[in-house]
């Protein structure tokens, strides 16, 4: 059809915007006008758009809605898959929204043509598990054919630059700009929404919504469906994903809609072309020369897995940083198991992975048995750590990497000197934060950019990363730290091992 799907805009709060559609095609995107659920908002939102425009456009449908009558200029329509479609005329493309690989196994097996997957941490409804997660999922199964596939929920500049270049046909984002001007929101909902700071969104009936207090708490999800039709968080429930979080951030960037656009373009062919070019997780980087292994990448420490010699052996062995799960262990048990891993490992580099929120002598004990080794781990792990835990580890020549799992605390981390992070999204195991990994990295990546020496830090990524194109994706996302001189590597956890093809450029294409 000649139009460029790359970026779309669907309105959100699952709400009949008219003025953010025409804003998003005078930017020179797609736009999708969700119908809401409420006939009148809707064919008025329709009636307002096409008689303001010629220009094409979509809308979105995610629950029941009253028959509607759509002007000539609707050429796409996004459905949940299975829903009736016979009302839609035949010429209107189907995009159906999938939630997981079993269903889009089923669509592609009914003839679809386009796709748009959104997971957990999407607006509305959602699958099990991440939309960064369901995306390696499904890809495989429309790699090699005609059907296009589109990306909804956690989608940022960076991670919206990797999924591009790793095969998506468009990215769509809703939250991520309720509080640009375009918005049709009003100015005191703005005002209100905006000052909200931190993990603001729950599941509720089974969609992802704005945590609110003195909102409404429907029992069922019809219930849930009638509270949907407005914008008044006292008394609707706001269809919102975790990508909220980067609202604020992005009016406060970017001003208005057309830039953010132009941002997430430019990125798409930057970020692609800083990562062929600084190769960040390729064998020898500067990350993995600093840790003394071949890759740069850690394995993630897990009790009753990792304090296994022979695992931590197997790790070292493929060219990675073993890291030895401490856990609560006690100093007479730590000097056991340091003792059992050194002799498996020999001259390998090893690592320790220490939790830093348990009790404060818990802690330094097992810290005071670390630093009284012969044989010194090279690297630390500190799941829930502060600043002068780490410190205890690097004056002594051990590099220490702190979890961050939120923006407030890299900036605060940042201020008190620490140089080492660790960006650990929900889809890791253990002790985890809310939010899931494209979130939490774009919120983090672009904290980071504001630093004035970038080649200070080190920086790892964790959270649904097992093979050559999850490495890719975060190659791609963090190629803007790279570029500028941060040394960048991941984490795994059971998908400890990957190969030179996984890690290399040759990932990136």
């Amino acid at each position: 059809m000649g139009q460029d799907l790359g970026v779309c805009i669907v309105t959100p709060f699952e709400a009949p915007d008219w003025r953010l559609v025409l804003a998003t095609i005078k930017a020179g995107a797609y736009g999708y006008l969700h119908l809401g659920r409420d006939k009148a908002r809707a064919e008025a939102a329709l009636a307002a758009i096409t008689a303001r425009t010629s220009q094409p456009f979509g809308v979105a449908v995610s629950g029941p809605l009253p028959e509607v009558t759509l002007p000539i200029q609707v050429n796409r329509v996004i459905l949940p898959f299975g829903e009736d479609d016979r009302t839609w005329p035949a010429d209107v493309t189907r995009v159906w929204r999938v939630h997981d690989s079993a269903t889009a196994q089923e669509a592609i097996a009914a003839g679809a043509s386009d796709l748009v997957i959104s997971g957990d941490d999407a607006a509305g409804q959602g699958g099990a598990e991440s939309t960064f997660t369901l995306f390696q999922e499904i890809w495989p199964l429309v790699a090699d054919g005609p059907v296009k596939l589109f990306v909804q929920g956690g989608i940022g500049v960076h991670s919206a630059a990797a999924y591009l270049a790793l095969g998506a046909a468009g990215v769509h984002l809703d939250s991520q700009v309720s509080l640009m001007p375009e918005s049709g929101l009003s100015a005191e909902a703005k005002a209100s929404l905006g000052r909200l700071v931190g993990p603001q969104t729950v599941r509720c009936q089974g969609f992802r919504v704005l945590k609110w207090p003195g909102g409404p708490k429907p029992a069922s999800v019809a219930e849930a469906e009638q509270t949907m039709q407005g914008v008044d968080p006292a008394r609707n429930l706001l269809p919102m994903g975790q990508d909220f979080a980067l609202a604020t951030p992005y009016l406060q960037r970017y001003r208005h809609l057309d830039r953010l656009i132009l941002a997430i373009r430019e990125a798409a062919v930057g970020h692609l072309r800083q990562a062929q070019y600084h190769s960040a997780l390729e064998p020898g980087s500067v990350l993995a020369e600093e840790l003394g292994v071949r890759y740069p990448i850690i394995q993630g420490p897990m009790a009753r897995v990792s304090d296994q010699p022979q695992f931590l052996s197997a790790v070292a062995q493929a060219g990675a940083m073993p890291m030895l799960a401490v856990g609560m262990a006690s100093a007479d048990e730590l000097a056991a198991s340091v003792e059992a891993v050194g002799a498996e490992l020999g001259e390998h580099p090893w690592g320790v992975g220490l939790l830093g929120f348990i009790a404060p002598a818990t802690f330094a004990a097992q810290a005071q048995q670390i630093l009284q080794l012969e044989r010194r781990p090279t690297a630390a792990v500190i799941a829930g750590g502060r600043p002068e835990q780490g410190r205890l580890f690097e004056q002594a020549g051990i590099a220490a990497f702190l979890h961050m799992p939120s923006v407030g605390l890299l900036a605060d981390a940042l201020k008190d000197g620490a140089k080492r992070f660790i960006f650990e999204g929900r889809e890791s195991g253990g002790h985890v934060g809310p939010t899931y990994s494209t979130t939490l990295w774009d919120l983090q990546i672009d904290e980071l950019l504001k630093c004035e020496a970038l080649s200070d830090l080190s920086v790892v990524f964790a959270g649904g990363i097992h093979d050559a194109r999850s490495a890719a994706f975060v190659a791609i996302m963090a190629a803007s730290l790279s570029a500028t001189g941060a040394r960048v590597g991941v984490i795994m956890g059971t998908a400890y091992l990957m190969t030179e093809e996984a890690v290399s450029t040759g990932a990136i294409t």
